[in-house]
């Protein structure tokens, strides 16, 4: 009878319960949907995100190769005349009336379907205009499934520019000075101007935006000393054909060799023969392909050059040496590319030793440059080292420029003239003088070889008329 009345219990407790746990089933479910929608709804909007950031980059490379199909185009075309009222590969520049002039839009699609537009815009050759001649803009836009990118480029060609006409002494990415070293004139970098003990710096030094004189602040125990920030800029060199086209074949006919006896001949090298007309490439005595090699030894060797353009890949001077430029003579030194003379790694284009000198005879400004094509992936430097020549009166014209390659200066040089360089770096007890000349030394006039100056991208897309760099 309890067993009954137990079991009749129960069965009742069961039914009323039964009308609670269906919505408890019900809330569980909605609650498990509820978190999967939730979790499907933020994959959604992730892959929307990862498909639109990728749509934006894409529109951006577009836009990157737009403008370099644009450099492309001028550095692959020789424009006869005034090249800045020219337009490639067709058209009429249209002036924004702000100093510069515009040629008409050019169209292009990348293999994956993305498109760009861009517009090269150069400065009118009128009072006013914002940048020097030899300077051009291109402002590209890229679109991918309607997102656009938009960006502008300065580019810079060296054909004609007085790159040390603000200062004589440029390391692009710094300058750095040891101790006991002296810089005298205005010096330029776009990084940081490194000090150390009783360093001198006379003149301006200009230092990059937001970059500063580290160790100390700078003084002169002769005269002035300044410190600003700004943007330096150096295009590279364009050595045009004188790989090929050179002087180099006066070597050792009309470039006399001194003293003239068989020893002292055996002790200069250009391109495997040396100056007794014997076949020399050993590593001890003689010199590789376009290397230019003044071996020491008591009789005092030295090479004369007469004027005219002359192409190395490398230029040793040894303790005891050295390379004179005739009277009234004009002589430039090209320098090529480490790509071109078949180095793979850090390779010294110019090494001096000690008490070598390089010397101008008579003649006026600028009679004696070395200009250094360099690379952007090999480095190169350029190394002066003890007593590379006398402290004489800076007059004298000695330019190096070499915005690509690092310059070097040992301890106890002393230099005059003028030098540009990635950068430049100056051990203890070196003098650096800037030539009252320098300030006026052009660079060849080329055929202009644009380079990239400047990058920056900008807000919106690129208006239709004569403004495309609204925004930039």
């Amino acid at each position: 009878m309890t067993a009954r009345n137990g079991s009749r219990m129960w069965m009742s407790r069961a039914a009323h319960d039964g009308g609670f746990t269906l919505p408890m089933v019900m809330l569980m479910v909605f609650a498990a949907f509820a978190v999967a929608s939730a979790a499907v709804a933020a994959s959604l909007s992730a892959q929307s995100g990862t498909t639109r950031d990728f749509w934006t980059k894409d529109a951006l490379a577009a836009a990157e190769g737009g403008a370099h199909e644009a450099i492309l185009r001028y550095n692959a075309t020789t424009v006869s005349g005034d090249s800045w009222g020219q337009c490639l590969p067709s058209g009429t520049p249209i002036s924004d009336g702000a100093g510069w002039s515009w040629c008409p839009s050019q169209l292009g699609q990348m293999p994956d379907g993305t498109t760009y537009t861009y517009r090269v815009g150069f400065p009118q050759q009128v009072p006013g205009a914002p940048l020097p001649a030899h300077t051009a803009q291109v402002i590209s836009q890229g679109t991918d499934n309607g997102v656009t990118r938009r960006i502008d480029m300065t580019i810079r060609s060296a054909s004609s520019q007085t790159p040390f006409a603000g200062a004589g002494i440029i390391g692009l990415n710094s300058i750095g000075l040891n101790s006991n070293d002296s810089l005298y004139g205005n010096s330029a970098t776009n990084g940081d101007l490194t000090l150390s003990t009783n360093d001198n710096v006379c003149g301006n030094a200009q230092v990059g935006p937001g970059r500063t004189v580290v160790g100390g602040t700078p003084s002169c125990s002769t005269g002035p000393s300044t410190v600003t920030q700004g943007v330096t800029s150096l295009p590279p060199v364009n050595q045009g054909d004188v790989a090929l086209n050179n002087q180099n074949g006066n070597f050792f006919s009309v470039n006399a060799v001194s003293p003239t006896n068989t020893n002292a001949k055996r002790r200069v090298c250009f391109n495997g023969v040396n100056a007794a007309g014997e076949s020399d490439t050993s590593a001890a005595t003689g010199c590789g392909p376009r290397e230019l090699r003044l071996r020491n030894g008591s009789s005092g060797v030295s090479l004369t050059l007469n004027g005219g353009n002359y192409s190395l890949c490398k230029l040793t001077m040894e303790s005891g040496t050295t390379l004179y430029v005739a009277n009234g003579a004009k002589v430039t030194i090209y320098f090529d590319s480490p790509e071109n003379c078949h180095y793979t790694s850090a390779t010294a284009q110019l090494s001096m030793d000690a008490n070598t000198s390089i010397q101008v005879n008579g003649g006026s400004a600028q009679n004696m440059r070395m200009l250094f094509v360099g690379s952007d992936t090999i480095p190169t430097k350029a190394t002066m080292a003890s007593n590379t020549t006398q402290d004489v009166a800076c007059n004298q014209d000695f330019i190096v420029y070499g915005p690509r390659t690092d310059i070097v200066f040992a301890s106890n040089s002393y230099f005059c003239g003028a030098v540009a360089g990635k950068t430049v770096t100056v051990s203890s007890n070196t003098a650096v003088k800037v030539s009252n000349q320098a300030a006026g030394y052009t660079l060849p006039g080329w055929v202009d070889h644009y380079a990239i100056d400047d990058f920056k991208e900008c807000t919106g897309s690129m208006v239709t008329g004569s403004a495309p760099s609204a925004g930039c």
